[in-house]
């Protein structure tokens, strides 16, 4: 597996094994293994929110409506859940956090923003006229049921579950991309 040698993070310190910590106790580590999974799991739920709202905001005739939109919804949405997690491990502890405690729960929660980074780069070339709006709703749709199947698959790697399993996440993984398409049709011809 890809490993790299631990990072002292700012005010990391070495624990007894060789590797470091931060000054919540958790350790800073680059290894697959680590928060990665959790991380892949925020990247997809960062899909899921761009994916569905560029379905509902498909055929806007303007591009910059729906990339203001995209962008306001994903960080609304980040910050939530970055107050979510911040609230819950306020209560887990049972005092305030710290700065450290802080930056490992705000690196966690952005990645629900990488998830919905393939969208707003889209977005952001149909507003420069680069491409026609429906060709991005159509572009952004595609790669996001594909990201997805492929974001499915580094779940089960990182899982070290074997190819079949991996080819199944992934084909469950996208099979809930379609299901938001799916929905999306079925609400718009109520």
């Amino acid at each position: 597996m890809c490993q790299a040698e631990p990072r002292t993070a700012p005010g990391g310190v070495r624990d007894g094994g060789g590797g470091v910590r931060t000054g919540a106790g958790r350790p800073v580590t680059w290894q697959l293994g680590s928060e990665w999974p959790a991380r892949a799991g925020k990247t997809i739920k960062g899909m899921f929110v761009a994916l569905a709202l560029v379905l509902t905001l498909s055929r806007e005739p303007d591009p910059l409506s729906t990339l203001l939109a995209l962008a306001g919804a994903v960080l609304a949405f980040t910050l939530g859940e970055v107050y979510d997690a911040a609230i819950e491990e306020q209560i887990r502890n049972r005092r305030g956090l710290r700065a450290a405690e802080f930056r490992a729960i705000a690196v966690d929660q952005s990645f629900i923003c990488v998830g919905a980074l393939p969208a707003v780069v889209i977005y952001a070339v149909a507003v420069a006229g680069l491409i026609a709006t429906s060709l991005a709703d159509n572009i952004t749709l595609w790669t996001g049921i594909f990201l997805l199947g492929a974001l499915g698959a580094v779940v089960g790697r990182l899982a070290e579950e074997n190819v079949a399993r991996c080819a199944r996440y992934a084909a469950e993984t996208a099979l809930v991309g379609v299901l938001i398409v799916v929905l999306k049709v079925v609400v718009k011809k109520i």
